[in-house]
């Protein structure tokens, strides 16, 4: 009776043990697929791809990221309305992922805290160009000097080609100074370390990044 009561014991203690290690793994494993979630999100902001964070976030953050992109919609509109060409419409749509990259340039999550099974906050220090540096960019862009040097050869255009024609190939012209004087003044910027705060929650069986500050 001793010894069945020993082995009894025994497997008893050897079931607590293993639903112990399994909680355990439970709890680590959610961690795990937050983290990764974060990882995922930074780094296409690191390539300069928003639609690609953005799946990777709430609608909330989503409707964030989506305004900046919505900056451009107004070149959109020009693009249509002089039937631009692919390879001019290409440049236009490699700007703001230019800018994207140089504000999330690099990335470290320093701190992780659970805020519940189902929510974690993590602390990123992200590597960069300053944010009210690009709300500046502008102050890249000489337009004076760039109408200046087109005025003759647009002028040319439109008598030769015509009205719509100049039009496309002001706009090819617009796109390389844009992205030229972009690379020029990104370059020229201090990179500096901030530190944000990172929410991710489990939204119906899925991880997804729902609070940025």
């Amino acid at each position: 009776m001793k010894k069945l009561l020993s082995v009894a014991a025994a497997l008893c203690m050897s079931v607590t043990l293993v639903a112990c290690g399994a909680g355990g793994s439970t709890v680590d494993k959610n961690e795990e697929a937050a983290k990764e979630v974060v990882n995922s999100f930074f780094t296409a902001l690191q390539s300069g791809d928003i639609e690609k964070a953005q799946s990777f976030a709430n609608e909330t953050v989503t409707d964030e990221l989506g305004k900046i992109t919505g900056a451009f919609d107004e070149f959109n509109t020009l693009l249509d309305q002089y039937n631009a060409t692919d390879e001019t419409r290409a440049k236009y749509t490699s700007i703001m992922p230019l800018i994207i990259k140089a504000v999330f340039e690099k990335y470290e999550i320093t701190e992780t805290e659970k805020v519940s099974d189902t929510a974690y906050s993590f602390q990123v220090k992200n590597t960069g160009v300053n944010l009210d540096a690009i709300e500046h960019v502008d102050a890249a862009l000489d337009q004076d000097a760039f109408i200046e040097d087109i005025t003759d050869e647009l002028t040319e255009k439109a008598q030769s080609d015509g009205y719509d024609a100049a039009m496309s190939w002001l706009m090819d012209k617009l796109a390389d100074y844009m992205l030229e004087s972009l690379n020029t003044y990104i370059a020229d910027q201090a990179r500096e370390e901030n530190v944000m705060n990172c929410v991710v929650e489990k939204v119906d069986d899925k991880w997804l990044v729902t609070k940025m500050q």
